[in-house]
Parts: structure tokens; C-alpha cells; sequence
């Protein structure tokens, strides 16, 4: 019996793998062929500036922190659910939300469906679109779907801004890799301490960009 949950979990991620795997490489392979837009033009590592990426991460991190403990305070029913894991499990479950999902989901929404929109919607429409499927294919319930609609926002806003898909690829990782982190460790009980973390690390980044 656990061989054959173990098995389907494994099937179930690697199948995930695959399809945004082609998928993603389908939308770049359209936007290069029919748009003339290249992936690499958008993909700066090297011109990533370290206090914005933070300034945004902690700014995502307060509003999902805030939402969540909205969802509680109203007593709506939550999608967060804390299923245990042995290790293989965990390391697939990693390289799935933490590698493969930040890069394709990324490449797909924020990069392939955004860009196709916006030819032909304006800029706000377009990213408003954007976050909102990017939420609803997770198929979460209303308070995961709000929280992700806002994160979402947030993120397509600075790749806008930039230009740059490394950043929301960055800030992907982070909130899943906090999301799994949460399924293993259940820190929801203490999030006021990330929240204060948050506000430091904000705090200390500025200071430091206006010292330079």
C-alpha cells in the first residue's frame, strides 16, 4: 500500500514535469517564431539587483502573511493542508515547487500568456488576466486563490518594471520553497516571527541602498 501511494505521488510529479516542461518550451518556440521574442532577452541573472529582489520578497511575504491571517481571523475554510512526507518524497517534492514550477509556470504566465495578451489588451488588463489564471490553475479554493491572485500581482508588477524574468522566478522559488517548508514544519503558529523578519530585512536593505 505505501509502495503504491509512493509510486503515485512520484507519477503524479513526474508527469507534472513533463507537461510545463513541453508546455514551456512550446511558448518559447512560439513567442521566438511568430512574435520574434527571445527568452534570453528577459532572462538578466547578472543585472539582478539584491535590494530590490528583497525589497519585493519581503513586500509578497507580508501580504501572504496578511492574508493568511485574515483567512483565520474570518474562519474561512483553508487549503492548507499538512501531509507527511518520508524523504525521497520530500526531494521530489522540492525539485518539483521549487525548480520546475519557479522556471515553466513562469515562462508560461508571467512571460508566454502576458505577452500574447498584451498585444492585444492593455498592460493592467493583461497582468490582471495573467494572475488570475496563474491562481486558478491551482486549483486552491477562494483564499488560496486571493492570496495567489495578490502575490501574483505583485510579482508580474516588478518583472514589468525590470523586465527581467529572473525576479519572479526568484520570488517563485522563495514563497514555494516556504510553502513546503510550512507542510514539513507547520511554523504557521509563529508567523509573527517571519513577519518581523520581514520588517527588518526591509528595513536594512533601504538603509543600506541609501548609504551607497
Amino acid at each position: 500500500m505505501l509502495d503504491q501511494i509512493i509510486n503515485n505521488f512520484i507519477f503524479s510529479r513526474l508527469l507534472y514535469i513533463v507537461i510545463v516542461t513541453l508546455i514551456g518550451f512550446a511558448v518559447i518556440s512560439d513567442l521566438k517564431k511568430k512574435d520574434k521574442i527571445e527568452i534570453k532577452e528577459y532572462l538578466n541573472i547578472n543585472k539582478i539587483d539584491i535590494t530590490l529582489l528583497l525589497k519585493y520578497l519581503f513586500l509578497s511575504f507580508i501580504v501572504r502573511i496578511l492574508l493568511e491571517q485574515l483567512v483565520i481571523f474570518l474562519n474561512i475554510p483553508s487549503t492548507d493542508i499538512q501531509v507527511p512526507l518520508n524523504i525521497f518524497e520530500i526531494i521530489t517534492q522540492f525539485v518539483v515547487s521549487c525548480i520546475f514550477a519557479p522556471i515553466f509556470e513562469e515562462i508560461i504566465f508571467r512571460f508566454g500568456l502576458y505577452k500574447k495578451l498584451n498585444k492585444k489588451l492593455n498592460i493592467y488588463i493583461s497582468i490582471l488576466i495573467t494572475s488570475l489564471v496563474f491562481s486558478l490553475i491551482h486549483f486552491y479554493n477562494i483564499d488560496g486563490i486571493i492570496i495567489l491572485l495578490e502575490i501574483s500581482l505583485i510579482w508580474h508588477y516588478l518583472f514589468c518594471k525590470t523586465n527581467n524574468l529572473v525576479y519572479p522566478i526568484l520570488l517563485h522559488f522563495f514563497h514555494n520553497l516556504y510553502a513546503l517548508s510550512d507542510n514539513l514544519f507547520n511554523y504557521s503558529d509563529y508567523w509573527h516571527i517571519l513577519f518581523t523578519i520581514c520588517i527588518i530585512g526591509y528595513i536594512i536593505t533601504i538603509t543600506k541602498k541609501q548609504k551607497n
